[in-house]
Order: structure tokens, then sequence, then C-alpha cells
């Protein structure tokens, strides 16, 4: 996945935990660790594209801090996934996604859907994380027309929105523009310049 993913996994099973990280680092995602509670809540960072979290913590339920992490403003869209030893009651998975998981696998699990499921949701995440960022006001020069972008760099108008949404650009001129940049050429003269269109009724 590029680039890579920041995924924070909680579990209080160190070996568990390391075990688990080793893999999903092996397939190329960036792990930060957290036995607690309290030390998710200290490594939330803005650039976290998963939760990866164990229902029984020493501090709190997983529930709970599922439910507190989406209370907090610039993590309501962040996709958490429940990764615990097992459901507790049976109805454990059904609370994990009420409280805002969307989902809930049970360890050990086979591996590949694990990484599937993140992939998923990380690349889900990021869709919308970007489709929100435009949806945002640009900063724009008024002179050159290019867009400032978060980390204060410009770029070019076309640069920016194919990084950010994977579109191409093909350049031509419209009608105004070639009178204006072309005023030889017209409809007699070049038999491919496209018509003046009609203004509507």
């Amino acid at each position: 996945m590029n680039p890579t993913a920041n995924i924070l996994f909680t579990n209080d099973h160190e070996a568990t935990r390391h075990a688990i990280a080793g893999i999903l680092r092996n397939q190329g995602f960036h792990i930060s660790e957290a036995a607690t509670a309290a030390e998710t809540l200290e490594q939330l960072r803005p650039d976290i594209d998963l939760i990866l979290l164990d229902v029984q913590l020493p501090d709190r339920s997983g529930f709970e801090l599922c439910r507190q992490i989406k209370a907090i403003r610039e993590h309501r869209l962040t996709p958490v996934l429940f990764l615990s030893a097992a459901a507790r009651r049976k109805d454990d998975q059904i609370t994990g996604l009420e409280a805002g998981a969307l989902g809930y696998l049970i360890w050990p699990v086979d591996t590949r859907l694990l990484v599937a499921y993140i992939r998923a949701l990380v690349h889900n995440h990021r869709l919308e994380r970007e489709l929100g960022r435009l949806r945002d006001l640009l900063p724009i020069c008024a002179g050159c027309h290019q867009i400032r972008d978060d980390d204060g760099y410009w770029h070019e108008v076309e640069t920016y929105i194919s990084e950010h949404t994977g579109t191409r650009f093909s350049h031509g001129l419209c009608p105004d523009c070639i009178k204006k940049y072309f005023p030889e050429l017209n409809e007699e003269t070049d038999p491919a310049m496209p018509a003046p269109e009609e203004p509507p009724a």
C-alpha cells in the first residue's frame, strides 16, 4: 500500500501484540503499539489510518475506548477494527459494531483475511479523507492559480487534482481562447476549429 498505512494496534498481551505487529510490518504497514486505553489515546495522531483494538484492556473495555475515540472530532471517521482472542458474550461482535467499529475479527484468524480487512478499510478511509479535503475551501493564488496544500507547498491545479483524485488531464483550447491567441484562425481557414456555441434561449 502506498504510502505506508499507519496502524495503531492496542493489545495488553505483549507476546500476542508483538507477534501480530510483526506479521503486519512484514506486509508493509507502519505499526504503533499500545498496551492500554490510556496509551492508545496518547498515541492518537491525525495521520493514523486505522486502529486495531482488543476488547479486554486493563484500564477499560475496548468498547468504551472505541466510543471515546469516535467522540474525538478528528478521529470520528478513523476506522476501528476489533481483533479479540474471543467473543466473551454472544453479542460482543454486535456491541463492537454499535460502538463505532467497522469490523470484529476473532483471533486466531487467517492473516490473509486480517490484511485484506485492513487494506480495504484504510483504502476507504483515505478516499473519504481526500474527498473531504477537496470539499473544503482550497487556498488558491489569485494571480497564478496555484493551490496550497496542507503543508504550505504550492502546486499547479492539474498536479494537485491528479495527486488527490487520480484524475488525468488532456489539454486543448476553448473557442474563446482560440480567438484570443490565434485571431487569424476562423472556421473558414481552419475547418477543424469548433463553431461557437449558441447562447441558451
